[in-house]
């Protein structure tokens, strides 16, 4: 892996702790209920997926995608199996 592809994925990975925070207070202060809630983690967790697979990135190892090595990548479209 070399230094731009480094500084790429340490960008997408703060991209994701930011929004995981923001998700993580939207939650808190949601009037939705708890199956309502774990349908929009799962929706957000989707997005993230892709977000990462449009950039090159496995969502579930953070390898570049032709380098994944995931027995069940969490975006199957997009991350490439051993």
């Amino acid at each position: 892996m070399n230094s731009t592809s480094q500084a790429k994925i340490f960008e997408l990975l703060r991209v994701y702790n930011r929004s995981r925070e923001n998700i993580r207070l939207l939650i808190g202060i949601s009037p939705m209920t708890d199956y309502e809630k774990v349908g929009f983690i799962d929706a957000w967790q989707e997005e993230m997926a892709d977000y990462f697979g449009r950039n090159g990135y496995c969502f579930a190892c953070n390898r570049l995608l032709d380098r994944c090595r995931c027995e069940e990548p969490l975006a199957r479209s997009t991350c490439h199996t051993a």
